[in-house]
Order: structure tokens, then C-alpha cells, then sequence
């Protein structure tokens, strides 16, 4: 569901969250499989950064993110 200000709900949820989003965080949160984010990742096509070998997600990247893919979804 769009907000007024251009803002998806999800969107404001996560960007309102504190600490970076794990795979299975962000997969709950979307309804993406686990398998999806990390072919994503791996891709490049969604904002993310590594530890190690770990992803993780930083809330505020990912927000924007969403905000892009539903503005591009409209036009």
C-alpha cells in the first residue's frame, strides 16, 4: 500500500526498525524466499553488505530500495 509521501508501508516499517536486517528478516518481511534475497545479492540487484560471509541489510538502503522499485512499478 502507497503512503502520501511516495512511501511504501513495508518501507516505513523497515526504515523505522533498528539494526541491520538478516537474510531470513528481510525474507520474512518482503515474503521472498531465503534463496531469492541471496540470488539477489549475489546479482547485485538489491542493496546489501557482507561480514565475513554473512549479508546483512541495512534498513535504510533497503527502504529507498523498495521506494524505487515501487515508484518504477508505477511508471
Amino acid at each position: 500500500m502507497k503512503r502520501n509521501n511516495g512511501t511504501t508501508e513495508t518501507a516505513t516499517t523497515i526504515r523505522d526498525g533498528r539494526g541491520a536486517l538478516t537474510v531470513a528478516q528481510l525474507a520474512s518481511t518482503l515474503n521472498l524466499s531465503p534463496k531469492t534475497l541471496y540470488k539477489k545479492a549475489d546479482a547485485g540487484t538489491i542493496p546489501h553488505f557482507r561480514l565475513g560471509s554473512i549479508i546483512r541489510f541495512d534498513r535504510t538502503a533497503i527502504a529507498d530500495w523498495l521506494d524505487d522499485q515501487t515508484l518504477a512499478a508505477v511508471a
